[in-house]
This record gives structure tokens, sequence and C-alpha cells, in this order.
């Protein structure tokens, strides 16, 4: 009878203290990817599901009402996004500006209501204006021209993705209704999957799958303006693009895992926005 206690203790013990090891193997990867450079990272402290499904059902409505309310939500969006990504740059040596990067970031999807060379314009203005508040507010210590390069790489991504989302809006609403539906698939199989996963390549690809999956019922649908087969080809390219943009994101902040969630909200738009635009442009829809 000793024996048999004995015995089954240390496997009462090793099937008590799997889990834990399954949980500590878990955030220890979470942990090596907030540090890494290029990781992709999940947020996973609050209601963050919830958020999810406001932000799914405001940026429907948005899309639906028209293109100025599209504008002001992403370029809220975009402005917080830059505040919180300038805000996760700034260190003894460099001190970005986060009004600046967040006017920046509004002003050019606000700047594509007019067209793509008022976006442009915007843009141009942005980058001597930045220098110039720069130097106005030179801390002691810092360079205004690398305050200035901070805050527009802080501003740049978030600006364009959101501009290219409204320009899409003006070439055809239902591109940018599709769009939004293909990235709203994708951070849905991301997010469930790969916010539980213990390695990097999980999440990414059931939102791959996901989008593909939405695609095969968009493709059924035929939404306008695509015809024939061409709703396959841009929702490849969509799920290619998705988790380049997450890369992206990462790659602006100092680490992966500083804060900046208004950046992660936006960053599977970073790329695929701006692609899916020119492909627009281009006629391939049609």
């Amino acid at each position: 009878m000793s024996a048999r206690s004995t015995g089954s203790a240390p496997a009462r013990r090793s099937r008590r203290a799997r889990p834990d090891a399954v949980d500590a193997s878990v955030s220890f990867r979470q942990r090596q990817l907030e540090t890494s450079r290029f990781g992709i990272v999940y947020d996973v402290d609050g209601p963050r599901i919830r958020l999810g499904v406001v932000w799914f059902v405001v940026a429907a409505v948005a899309l639906w009402f028209g293109i100025v309310t599209t504008a002001v939500l992403f370029a809220l969006v975009a402005a917080l996004a830059a505040a919180q990504t300038a805000t996760a740059l700034r260190s003894r040596w460099c001190r970005p500006d986060r009004r600046v990067a967040a006017a920046i970031a509004g002003a050019v999807p606000l700047g594509a209501l007019v067209g793509v060379g008022m976006a442009g314009a915007v843009l141009l203005v942005a980058a001597v204006a930045a220098v110039v508040v720069s130097s106005a507010l030179r801390a002691k210590g810092g360079d205004p021209i690398v305050d200035a390069g901070a805050a527009m790489r802080a501003s740049l991504f978030s600006g364009l993705a959101a501009a290219s989302m409204v320009l899409l809006h003006r070439v055809d609403i239902g591109a940018a209704i599709t769009l939004f539906l293909l990235v709203s698939s994708y951070e849905f199989g991301d997010y469930l999957v790969g916010s539980g996963a213990s390695n990097r390549v999980e999440g990414p690809a059931a939102g791959i799958i996901a989008v593909l999956a939405t695609t095969a019922a968009l493709a059924v649908a035929e939404p306008p303006p695509f015809e024939g087969g061409t709703v396959w080809l841009f929702g490849a390219i969509a799920a290619a693009m998705c988790p380049i943009g997450q890369v992206v994101a990462s790659a602006i902040l100092p680490r992966a895992g500083a804060p900046a969630r208004a950046l992660r909200r936006l960053d599977s738009y970073l790329v695929a926005a701006p692609v899916w635009l020119v492909l627009m442009w281009a006629g391939v829809q049609g």
C-alpha cells in the first residue's frame, strides 16, 4: 500500500503540474513575442472580444452611412494610434510630440475626403510642419530632425491606411465594405486562435483560413464592383497582406509589445488597404 501511495503521488503531482507548465510555456512565448522586434502579439487584458464587436458595429455603420462618417472614424483611430505610437517611441534622445503625430495622422484621411491630391498635399505640409514644431518645442539635448522623423514614423502608416480606406470608399463603397469584412474575418480568426497559441504561426494561419472562408461566401454573392473570380484575387491579397501589416506595426514600434492599442486596431489595414486601393485604381476588379 505504501508503494502504491508512493507511486501514485508523483503521478498526481505531474498531472496537476501539467496545466501550469502549459500556461508557463504560453506566457514565456508571449513574453518573447512582446519583446521581439517583429512579433505578432495579442492583448488579452480586459474585454477585448466585446471591444472588437463594438468596433465592428461602429465601423460597419460608418461605412454604410457614407464617406464622411468613414473619414471621421478612421481619422480618429489613426490620430489615437499615432499619439500612442509617438509615446512608445519616446526615449532620452528622441522626443516626438504626440500632438503633432496625432494631427498628421488625422489630417491625412480627412484630406482624402477631397481626393488623393489633397491627401498628398497634407503629407507634404505635415513633414515641414513636423520639423518646424519640433524645432520650436526642442527638448534639452534633443535633435528636432530626429524628433520630427519619429513623429512622421508614428503617424505616416496609420494615416495612409486610414486615408486608403476613405479613398477606397470614394472609388466604390462595395470595395471598402468588402475589405472591411475580410479584415474583420482575419482579425477574428487570428485573435481567437493566436491569443492562446504557443507559437506565432497558428494565429495568422487561422486568420488566413477565415479570410478564405469569407471570400468563398462573397464569391457566391459576387458583390459589386467585383466581377467573375476577381473577388478571389482580392481575397487572396487580403489574406497575404493582413499578417504583413501586423509585422509592419511591430516594426514601427520600438518593440512588438509596446502599448499602442489603436495602432493594433489598424495594423491589418496598413498594407492591405493601400494595395487594394492601387488595384482598384488599376481597374483589376472589372
